[in-house]
């Protein structure tokens, strides 16, 4: 979760695609797809705010709402 920042900062400033992102990174493009997604869903947009840490974007970004979902449930 460590490229969250880097994603979102090529992805909305510099507006490459997210194929692109995904090859000058070394990642997946679904993993691309999937930060920027969740991102969006969390309201999280560049530049993040400076008192945004790492672990608050990764943690943000991190949980899914299937998962909180399926856990709500007691699957």
């Amino acid at each position: 979760m460590r490229h969250i920042r880097e994603v979102l900062r090529l992805h909305d400033s510099v507006g490459i695609s997210q194929r692109a992102v995904a090859r000058s990174l070394a990642l997946a493009q679904g993993t691309v797809s999937k930060y920027v997604n969740r991102a969006r869903r969390a309201g999280l947009t560049w530049p993040l705010s400076p008192e945004l840490d790492e672990g608050w974007a990764s943690s943000s970004i991190a949980r899914s709402p299937r998962a909180t979902t399926v856990a709500s449930c007691g699957a």
